[in-house]
């Protein structure tokens, strides 16, 4: 995932084969995955997660797997968003509930909400109210790769 591939559908294939447990898609094993391609805006990873569970009913039937889903809802809004369909954009995000997120992974989507909706935004005093708040979070969070110009720019550059 750190770039050190030939072939990234390769890895990713061999992963997911390797999880394939009882001929069940289990969403779970897809994570760090999902989290990783929002964060390096991966669209190559994104589509591959997308089009791995597609038409898989069974990874929406477990109430444990909200958590994962609701991380699979988003970062499809997001992939949507980069390849310009703002139908399933909206669906996805639609389907996205904040809710469901674990305390542990609370911090790092609600960065990615902050940028999500701040690019969706049409006001420029809701614009600078999201984009204080992005600050405030970037200044407590301390972290070097959610700057305020990864913040501007992320819809703008891949």
């Amino acid at each position: 995932m750190a770039k050190n591939y030939d072939n990234i559908n390769d890895l990713l294939h061999n992963y997911s084969e390797k999880h394939n447990i009882l001929e069940k898609k289990n969403i779970d094993y897809f994570l760090e995955i999902s989290v990783i391609a929002i964060i390096d805006k991966n669209i190559t990873i994104m589509k591959y997660v997308i089009d791995y569970f597609k038409n898989e009913n069974q990874i929406f039937n477990s109430d444990y797997m909200l958590f994962y889903l609701n991380i699979y809802f988003l970062m499809c809004s997001f992939y949507y968003k980069f390849t310009k369909e703002k139908n399933l954009e909206k669906q996805y995000f639609k389907l996205f509930n904040f809710d469901e997120i674990r305390y542990s992974y609370e911090d790092i989507v609600s960065v990615f909400l902050l940028i999500y909706n701040h690019s969706n935004e049409t006001k420029i005093a809701n614009r600078k109210r999201i984009r204080d708040e992005f600050i405030s979070l970037h200044k407590t969070l301390n972290y070097k790769k959610f700057s305020i110009d990864y913040f501007d720019n992320y819809f703008t550059t891949k």
